[in-house]
């Protein structure tokens, strides 16, 4: 999916090889951007190694796991800068709607599973069975059984 919407490498590796790889690609330097959805302690102090200096850590994700493996050196060494997000408006939400539905992202390799409004309980146990396999279920009030 990330190949099909523009990515010009992908890895797949363990995180100390996906370290050495980004390093790799990027000939020693590091990447420019890093952008985790994860929002780990681990997913933080790896993306750091990653970057370039000067780099850009964006975080959209939430966890309330403390991130005792990043100290204030790596910051301040690298002279890294860090975004955090913030829960979305209605006015996000709107922008979000309207761009999707005029079609200029192809959004369907984001979508698993579709259920009815009447199959929530099935598709809440779906992702219990297989949370590895699922990306998004989405319930549709519209559908019927």
């Amino acid at each position: 999916m990330a190949s099909r919407m523009g990515a010009q490498y992908l890895v797949a590796a363990s995180v100390e090889a996906a370290v050495d790889e980004v390093l790799r690609l990027t000939e020693g330097e590091g990447a420019e951007v890093i952008i985790d959805t994860v929002g780990g302690a681990d997913t933080l102090s790896v993306g750091i190694r990653m970057l370039r200096p000067g780099g850009r850590f964006c975080s959209y994700s939430a966890s309330s796991e403390p991130f005792a493996s990043v100290s204030a050196f790596q910051l301040y060494h690298k002279e890294i800068t860090v975004h955090g997000a913030r829960a979305m408006t209605p006015a996000d939400i709107d922008e979000s709607i309207d761009l999707v539905a005029s079609g200029k992202f192809d959004l369907s390799g984001f979508v698993t599973m579709r259920y009815p409004l009447t199959g929530v309980a099935a598709a809440f146990e779906e992702y219990e069975r297989n949370p590895d396999r699922i990306l998004r279920i989405v319930i549709d009030s519209r559908a019927t059984d």
